[in-house]
This record gives C-alpha cells, structure tokens and sequence, in this order.
C-alpha cells in the first residue's frame, strides 16, 4: 500500500491541472496500463485534487446516463459514509457507445493529513458483455453477494465491501489481460508519474504557443504527448465536449473535455472530416 500512499501525495502535491490529466488518462488507457487516480472525499462531494467537483461534469440526457449516474451517486455516499473498503464498478460494453468493457476499482485511504481519499484504477478489459459478467459475478460469489446476470442491472450496481477486494479482482481478471501483473508489481502508479512529469513540461511548453487558447493548448499538447510515445496504439476515451455519462467522468480521473472541433483525418474511420484533439470524429467517438 506503501506506493498507492505515495502516489497519492504525489498527486496532492502537484495538484495536476485537468490538461495533464485527461492526457495522462488518455496515455495508460491506449497503452492498456491500468490508469491510477485520486479524488478527495470533501463536503459529501467526490473532488479531483484541483477542486473540480465530479458531479457538476456530469450529464443525464439518457437512460444510460441515469444508470450511470445512479451508480456514481452510491458510490459518492459510500466514500463519504465508510472509513474503509473497496468499490468495484463493472462497465459493460454498449452498443454504440463503449466498444470495450472496464472496471474501477476504488479503495478509501488517507493522506498524510488525514484527508480521507477515493484511490482509484481503472482497468480497460477488452472482452465481450458475457466476459464482464462472469468476472463481476465471480466476484459477488467469492463476496457472499447476489448474483447478476443483466448487464444493465450490473452497469448501476457497484460491488461494495469493507475489504480490500483488490488481489481477488486482479486474480479474476488474469485470464484476459497482463494488467493485473502491473498493478501487482506497482509499475502502473510508476508510469503514472513519469506520464505527470512528462506532461508538465509538455504543459508549459503548449502554454508558452498557446496561451489564452486552451482548446488549442489541449491539441497541442496530445499531438506532442503523441509524438513522446505517451499516446499508445489502442482507441483510448478522449470523449466529446460538455458534460460527460457519469462513468466517463468518475472513471476518467474527472475528465472534463472543453474543445473546438478542427479539420483533420480521423484516426479510427480515416475520414477527412472535423475531429477532436484524440484525432477521432464525431460518429467515431461515440463508440468509446
């Protein structure tokens, strides 16, 4: 637990802003690392380290974005309500809008100040509906939990306990992705800060180019990320502009996107068309 507590107070010291963030989310997600993060627990409400407060990125304009939210909103009271315990939030693939299954899963622990921290992984799984099920409910059966067999029931169903389920889910997941083995040796929550101290350079030099232009900040600086080898070979969740499902935004370290689309060629249809700063389209980016 010795480098999650480290992280953390990496992450409260440096207090990355939403830019180095959502591009370091980006960079372990198309590397498929698990992408580690925090939020503080603060006034009942979940806070990324610079103050955002996660729910107002939130939208709910659907039925899955009820779902989802409704999940985000149990595990918001269950961070605020508990002292200690792990939260697993199962994401199945949907048509049309995740191509991929994910899980996140959030530990409560405490920094030095005795502040009282959401830790969380997320972990992309690319697997099919059928897959995800059977490891959330492997999981629920190991837990003494009632089984699920809809995947929508299980999209706004966090698994709850006041243990530290973490090996037990790395144990499950082992059949589908060498993840588990970066978490277990920690070398994800190292990526994790060498991606921050290579974004702040990246950050400042973007803001020396364009520096009352954050949209273009944001493209700049993933085109240099990109041109680093921070951005892998996988499709990674650089999702659309304004608020986001409530999954994106708890499972993407709070990722608030604010951006102009531009002229370009994107990355996943090859079309000649109006992308955004992840070289993706808009039909495209609806898919993850």
């Amino acid at each position: 637990m010795s480098k999650e507590l480290d992280f953390v107070q990496t992450c409260l010291s440096i207090h990355p802003s939403q830019l180095v963030e959502n591009i370091a989310s980006d960079s372990h997600e198309t590397r498929r690392i698990p992408d580690p993060y925090i939020f503080l627990v603060k006034d009942k409400k979940l806070v990324t380290p610079n103050g955002a407060v996660i729910e107002k990125s939130i939208r709910n304009d659907s039925n899955l974005d009820s779902m989802e939210l409704k999940a985000f909103i149990k595990i918001q009271d269950w961070a605020e309500s508990c002292d200690e315990g792990t939260s697993l939030w199962f994401s199945p693939p949907f048509p049309g809008k995740y191509d991929k299954g994910k899980v996140v899963a959030s530990q409560i622990l405490y920094g030095l100040d005795g502040k009282k921290i959401l830790f969380n992984r997320n972990i992309v799984l690319d697997v099919n509906t059928k897959t995800i099920l059977l490891v959330a409910n492997n999981m629920s059966e190991k837990m003494g939990l009632d089984l699920i067999t809809d995947p929508e029931l299980l999209r706004q169903t966090p698994i709850f306990s006041e243990h530290n389920q973490l090996e037990i889910l790395l144990d499950e997941i082992s059949a589908y992705t060498d993840q588990n083995q970066m978490v277990e040796k920690g070398t994800d929550i190292d990526s994790k800060i060498e991606t921050y101290s290579k974004l702040l350079i990246i950050e400042k030099m973007s803001g020396f180019v364009y520096s009352n232009t954050s949209d273009s900040q944001y493209l700049y600086a993933h085109q240099i990320a990109e041109e680093q080898g921070l951005i892998g070979k996988y499709i990674g969740s650089c999702g659309q502009s304004g608020k986001l499902s409530a999954f994106k935004a708890f499972s993407e370290g709070g990722r608030q996107e604010k951006w102009d689309y531009h002229s370009g060629v994107c990355r996943v249809c090859g079309n000649s068309t109006e992308v955004g700063p992840c070289s993706i389209c808009r039909t495209c980016e609806k898919k993850f």
